[in-house]
């Protein structure tokens, strides 16, 4: 098994005041659809990844995870394509503090084993120790085919 930490914000619906925002065909569908602003684009490349990487599952590291529950954030990313379908699995605990403390917090809980893991966000707040296996996007741009590919060199090593 391999654990992709994901933000939403800045990854899946670039942050770009120049670029209105392209609401998902199913946002009306959640319970907080004013929230649901992944574009399908960038969950397009994201599925890339999991077409290639069958044993990755998603551990939600976002600032979603305090707007909306383990089963809404599965929904989310599964009405957006359904490879992401049984792929969330948990969050990191939330708490507004570091992501790579947080993410560390959730390695030492963690009673999965798991090969590899790497981390994707627009921030970049990861602890030294993290720094080789986190991909930084372009928050203007969100995720894209190149960060992807980095994802997979770390998933694979």
């Amino acid at each position: 098994m391999r654990i992709l930490f994901l933000d939403f914000d800045g990854v899946l619906n670039p942050i770009n005041p120049h670029v209105p925002i392209r609401r998902s065909p199913n946002w009306a569908k959640t319970k907080h659809p004013g929230y649901d602003w992944i574009h399908a684009k960038q969950a397009n490349i994201l599925a890339e990844l999991f077409e290639k990487v069958h044993d990755l599952f998603i551990v939600v590291s976002s600032a979603w995870r305090s707007t909306f529950t383990l089963p809404e954030l599965q929904k989310i990313l599964e009405d957006e394509n359904p490879i992401f379908a049984g792929k969330v699995i948990d969050t990191t605990m939330f708490g507004w503090g570091i992501r790579g403390e947080e993410i560390d917090r959730w390695l030492r809980a963690c009673n999965e084993e798991f090969t590899h893991y790497a981390i994707v966000d627009d921030i970049n707040d990861m602890m030294p120790h993290q720094q080789h296996l986190f991909v930084q996007t372009n928050h203007r741009l969100g995720i894209t085919k190149q960060d992807t590919d980095k994802l997979y060199e770390i998933l694979t090593r």
